[in-house]
């Protein structure tokens, strides 16, 4: 869900976005840092959803176990979680990662996390393609943080 916001070609978080968009090709980081500036664009700078995020989510995580894992599914969920550790209400070390979001406009995203289809293999008019490596990283993120967590 994104903000009026992000249309505002003269606003800098969506000047910073396309800067962010337009580098080709893209690291894990510019990635992550892209779903950062989309989160600040959409939820963090929106001010309903900013309310609601602060006074209906943040506050519940105290009541959660300190031991608890969190998995954002999709970069924005995980940025969400990001936010919440950088203001010290969950810890950071229990963020596995991030899920590819199984929604029907995600087209092979998911097959692509999996590991069932290559970037190479997907049409070129996928909209998954510049999104591929982002997706593979983030799987293999998730799972070395599970092995490192995984009992013997």
């Amino acid at each position: 869900m994104h903000s009026g916001r992000l249309a505002d070609p003269l606003d800098p978080i969506t000047q910073d976005l396309a800067r962010l968009t337009a580098k080709r090709p893209k690291t894990t980081a510019d990635h992550k840092q892209i779903s950062k500036v989309e989160w600040f664009g959409s939820l963090g700078c929106t001010t309903v959803l900013r309310r609601s995020f602060e006074r209906d989510f943040l506050p519940t995580l105290r009541h959660l176990r300190r031991d608890a894992y969190f998995i954002g599914l999709g970069p924005t969920p995980a940025a969400a979680l990001s936010f919440a550790a950088s203001k010290g209400l969950i810890d950071r070390s229990r963020i596995l990662g991030w899920l590819a979001h199984p929604s029907k406009s995600g087209g092979s995203q998911v097959s692509v996390y999996l590991g069932e289809k290559k970037a190479e293999e997907l049409k070129e008019r996928d909209p998954v393609r510049h999104r591929a490596d982002a997706l593979v990283a983030a799987a293999a993120a998730m799972r070395d943080r599970i092995d490192a967590v995984s009992p013997d």
